[in-house]
């Protein structure tokens, strides 16, 4: 069988010219519309430059100056089918045929998405294990295994440096971007070591713990990594704000927490003291005339909680910049340190039944608020249902307020340099230690110095931090990214010679 294979595999076509000549003239179709229109040398075709394309894999071997770490909640593989599917329809095709950016990426893997004390991972410990290389306890937060959920004194031991403290060692700028709440539970793996992912603020640890461990806001404005993060982007001014203050926007709404502290403030004063270009906005005209030459630390809060879903956001002068919109600010920040930058970004978009033959759409889940009481011995009728609405909530088998990960394992795609080290099915602890390893930088500098000068290939020398290294290659490693922004991102990934990685935990 293997001997078969090979053989075949030595007499393919060298190049798609002379592919061309082994079918009719008649059947060298362009691209088709609509997949039920073409024909089997289409396909013929199809799996021809996808096969030439791989055997002239030219792996890319060069340091990355830049990582650029996506990640997506909830893009497994069923939500990712569906986005591929609707965003073909919408540009008029059937949809099956479409593809999104990242499906065009030359490397693919399956990461793991477990906890150690938990076949089902939550955001927090999912988060760690991408951020930090090691995976921990069920809703906690940049600690090992040692770290015990709800237990203040089991953290002492058990924080763990992730890659932020590894880029910014190497003088590298770092960021962090996200339409959650910035000391949400992924955005927090990236600087905070918490017992608990809803320590958010001081109000929700139990007040025996609270002058023992600090807070997850408190820690991004006064611990490493997080003093240093230089652009924060996202929500959540809640945690910022002392619980008598009002909210600068929302009025009706209040701070949350009980020290006092306005962290707003002190982290303004903290910018100061050390002599930076810094900016505090939360408003998206303020946003728009931020002038990243002039500034090196950005603090943006946009709402009280979470960040308005797109089809919700406020555009106006007084709303929200995009996911997009933030992302690019950032970069442009980002990009003017020589010795290069990491930037994690968090992004939150009819058939009939063969047996009730009541219709049903496309994206079903098997538990979340979808799901209906008043239909206890059978399900909804969506006919004549909106399902195109923007509240529309989808189906679900069981009930439950929210949605909950699924535990199966999900897609990561790479792309750029050192993107073949994503391969095979992953360890979700693998990923920073591979873009570590791509930048040359954290646990992994030694070891990537050494290996790579026994390539015989040509290598780029890891940069020390007291050198210029403009000419080394970016790398973006990115975790499933909420679609919309995906492909506003494209144009702006695709032409900066980037590794990408998409992994959804």
């Amino acid at each position: 069988m293997n001997w078969s294979v090979g053989l075949a595999a030595a007499h393919l076509p060298s190049s798609e010219t002379e592919l061309w000549a082994c079918f009719p003239k008649s059947s060298r179709k362009a691209a088709y519309p609509y997949v039920l229109e073409i024909d089997r040398w289409y396909w013929y075709q199809q799996a021809k430059s996808q096969l030439l394309k791989n055997l002239d894999d030219d792996r890319n071997y060069n340091v990355a100056k830049n990582l650029i770490l996506f990640i997506g909640d909830g893009m497994g593989m069923t939500t990712v089918t569906t986005s591929r599917i609707l965003r073909g329809q919408k540009l008029g095709k059937t949809g099956e045929e479409n593809e999104l950016a990242f499906d065009k990426f030359e490397y693919v893997a399956l990461s793991k998405t477990y906890n150690t004390d938990s076949q089902v991972g939550d955001s927090g410990a999912c988060a760690t294990a991408l951020l930090c290389g090691v995976k921990g306890r069920f809703e906690t937060v940049g600690l090992d295994d040692s770290g015990r959920y709800d237990k203040c004194q089991s953290s002492f031991q058990s924080r763990i440096p992730c890659l932020a403290d590894w880029a910014q060692a190497e003088g590298k700028s770092t960021g962090l971007v996200t339409t959650t709440r910035v000391t949400h539970a992924t955005p927090a793996a990236m600087y905070g070591h918490s017992a608990s992912r809803y320590w958010e603020s001081d109000d929700k640890i139990p007040e025996e713990s609270r002058a023992a461990c600090k807070d997850i806001a408190r820690q991004l404005v006064e611990n490493d990594p997080g003093r240093n993060i230089n652009v924060i982007l996202g929500g959540g001014r809640r945690h910022f704000l002392p619980r008598k203050e009002n909210d600068p926007r929302m009025q009706t709404d209040m701070g949350r927490r009980e020290d006092g502290r306005n962290l707003i403030d002190e982290w303004l004063r903290d910018k100061k003291t050390r002599e930076l270009d810094y900016e505090y906005i939360y408003r998206k005209e303020d946003f728009d005339k931020v002038d990243p030459a002039k500034t090196d630390y950005l603090l943006g809060l946009f709402n009280h909680g979470h960040m308005a879903y797109e089809v919700d956001r406020d555009s106006g002068p007084d709303g929200e910049p995009s996911l997009a919109e933030m992302t690019r600010k950032a970069i442009e920040i980002l990009r003017k340190n020589p010795r290069g930058y990491f930037l994690m970004v968090e992004g939150l978009d009819d058939k009939i039944s063969d047996v009730d033959n009541m219709p049903y759409t496309t994206l079903l889940y098997a538990n979340g608020p979808g799901y209906n009481h008043n239909f206890p011995t059978g399900r909804e009728n969506l006919t004549g249902m909106n399902t195109e609405d923007k509240n529309y909530v989808q189906q679900s088998a069981v009930p439950r307020r929210w949605d909950t990960h699924g535990g199966e394992d999900v897609p990561v795609y790479a792309h750029g340099p050192m993107a073949h080290l994503f391969r095979g099915v992953l360890e979700q602890t693998y990923i920073p230690h591979a873009m570590a390893y791509a930048a040359c930088i954290g646990p992994q500098r030694d070891d990537c110095e050494r290996r790579r000068h026994t390539f015989h290939r040509q290598v780029i020398e890891c940069p020390s931090p007291h050198t210029n290294s403009a000419t080394t290659s970016t790398a973006l490693v990115a975790s499933n990214i909420f679609l919309t922004a995906t492909w506003l991102f494209w144009t702006l990934i695709l032409h900066s010679r980037t590794l990408s990685l998409w992994e959804p935990c």
